[in-house]
């Protein structure tokens, strides 16, 4: 129910626009409705969390209600 980091890697998160939960893989996941006011933000910049110009990959696990808009 918070943007606590549960992996024990302190890198909270900040919820703005009235976040939702759910049923997440593990525990709780966030349940962002469409609403663009909705997201998730670190408070600060995290070096470890800079990839540069180098190539990258990002994994997202997600589970749509609808795939009309997306």
């Amino acid at each position: 129910g918070n943007g606590a980091d549960a992996s024990g890697n302190a890198r909270d998160v900040g919820l703005f626009g009235g976040v939702g939960f759910g049923s997440g893989l593990f525990g709780q996941a966030l349940n962002l409705t469409g609403n663009a006011s909705q997201f998730a933000q670190r408070p600060v910049s995290d070096a470890v969390l800079d990839f540069g110009p180098s190539d990258f990959t990002i994994q997202v696990w997600v589970n749509f209600n609808s795939t009309a808009n997306e």
